[in-house]
């Protein structure tokens, strides 16, 4: 007769208590990880933020003034086509290809000599055959490189599909359209904004447009094709849809302005004014509900990283103030 030998094992309810505190451990690591990463997201793009910064400085200590957050696509000569402030940032900082800025003003930049600098010249200055010396570049002012400046057309190649860019992004048929001219991106993957003070501007923020337009320090329009905007608000006229950086929402800050010629009441917060303005000197001068809206960084620009959430204007933005 042989005998029955018991082998050691695990009962069932063994099994499941060992499974409920795997699932729990993993409940415990994988946000801490997420989060770990995210910071680490975060304090990157900071760096970047901080090298824009300090670039800046270098361009005002060459030029006299900070780098501009609006105008017409220069390639594109006499016409209604817009850029962005983010792609002004770099073609002042970096020059479009990276290789350093040319200016405008200088000698020797009319390149067909035939008394203006226009179109065609903007276009030779920056041609994979430029006609123009490394001497005649300007910076650049920030180290890049092609993962840190790129261009909408990469941008929307490289999300698959996870963004739909403006049709303002989508603008021009030279070499450099608005889809070539690039952007810094943050290390979430999205467009840094900047935004351009106007000097001694008599209201904070830019209202209304042609002969009735109140000039603010900032104008919510500079970057519209990527915020949104809504018509006859500032520099750019035209209202802007902006571009989904897959969140499925609408960026608050190119929801609206969120202020009228001389306001004094608290702005609303999801909106441009509201996610720019001094909160704490509106608080140091409240007097009942009201007190004095002074954007931050009056005198110089603002830098905007969307942060996690790829949307313009809330709480996890990465910003320079």
């Amino acid at each position: 007769m042989k005998l029955r030998i018991e082998r050691p094992g695990f009962t069932l309810i063994e099994l499941l208590v060992v499974i409920a505190i795997i699932a729990l451990l993993i409940g415990i690591a994988v946000p801490a990880i997420n989060g770990a990463r995210n910071q680490a997201k975060k304090s990157a793009t900071a760096a970047k933020i901080k090298g824009m910064q300090d670039g800046s400085e270098g361009f005002r200590s060459d030029f006299g003034r900070y780098p501009r957050s609006n105008g017409q696509n220069p390639f594109e000569g006499d016409t209604n086509i817009f850029l962005t402030g983010a792609q002004w940032a770099v073609i002042q900082l970096c020059g479009p290809d990276l290789q350093g800025y040319v200016d405008p003003r200088a000698s020797g930049v009319d390149t067909d000599n035939d008394g203006t600098v226009d179109q065609n010249d903007w276009l030779s200055w920056y041609a994979l055959n430029s006609p123009l010396s490394r001497s005649q570049r300007n910076g650049p002012y920030i180290e890049v490189d092609a993962n840190f400046a790129v261009s909408p057309e990469r941008w929307e190649q490289e999300t698959s599909g996870a963004i739909q860019l403006s049709a303002s992004l989508q603008e021009g048929s030279s070499d450099w359209s608005n889809g070539r001219v690039p952007f810094f991106v943050d290390n979430f993957g999205n467009p840094i904004l900047y935004y351009a003070a106007t000097e001694n501007a008599e209201f904070p923020f830019t209202t209304g447009t042609g002969l009735i337009r109140f000039v603010g320090v900032y104008d919510q329009s500079d970057n519209a094709a990527l915020t949104g905007s809504p018509a006859g608000d500032g520099f750019n006229p035209n209202q802007d849809d902006g571009t989904s950086l897959g969140s499925g929402f609408e960026h608050p800050l190119g929801l609206e302005v969120g202020y009228d010629r001389n306001q004094t009441t608290r702005p609303e917060r999801l909106t441009f004014a509201g996610a720019i303005y001094d909160e704490a000197n509106f608080d140091q001068t409240q007097r009942g509900d009201d007190g004095k809206i002074v954007p931050h960084k009056p005198r110089s620009y603002l830098i905007i990283s969307a942060g996690r959430d790829g949307l313009y204007g809330t709480a996890d933005d990465v910003r320079n103030y």
